[in-house]
């Protein structure tokens, strides 16, 4: 499962929605997602990114590299492109894992359960006192009191703000490994 924090305008268009339409039952959850305002939609599949030098693939690999505009075109040998050292930069085809959305839908972000936060990746490892996200790695361990304060200080440290503490409207995408 990933969590992912909904823009406030968003949150506005349905107040409005609601204004002119009073009697409208709309949760916002159904409101985003049947509208296909949230990023992912239940059966897209998706590829994880990874940077180029992670795969292991040469640098010599000569690709086609847009500019910031999208106008200038150019091609570059991979291990000149941003995205030979950062996953932001890459290009889906050569992307080996994929996922497939099963699960889209919106609640506040504390609402969040514990069978949720293990599904997103956190470990206890001794019980309220320290969990991890990768039992192997010690800088992945996370001391906190509970399951909840050990994902309230992933989820602000990974957003790099408070994020947990003002409980925003958050979309919920679950997901399962593509063939």
């Amino acid at each position: 499962m990933a969590r992912r924090p909904i823009q406030g305008a968003l949150c506005q268009i349905l107040d409005e929605f609601k204004a002119a339409n009073p009697h409208s039952k709309l949760s916002l959850s159904d409101f985003l997602v049947r509208r296909g305002l949230a990023r992912y939609a239940v059966g897209e599949i998706v590829a994880i990114a990874q940077s180029y030098e992670s795969l292991g693939l040469s640098p010599s690999i000569v690709q086609l590299a847009k500019g910031h505009d999208k106008k200038n075109i150019s091609y570059i040998p991979i291990g000149e492109q941003p995205g030979w050292r950062n996953k932001m930069y890459v290009a889906a085809d050569y992307m080996p894992y994929r996922i497939r959305i099963a699960l889209v839908r919106v609640e506040r972000l504390q609402s969040i359960s514990d069978d949720d936060i293990m599904a997103e990746g956190i470990r206890v490892i001794n019980d309220g006192r320290l969990y991890s996200t990768n039992l192997f790695m010690e800088s992945a361990r996370i001391k906190a009191r509970s399951l909840r304060g050990a994902y309230a200080k992933l989820i602000d440290g990974v957003s790099k703000m408070r994020i947990y503490h003002t409980n925003p409207y958050v979309y919920v995408f679950g997901f399962e490994l593509a063939e």
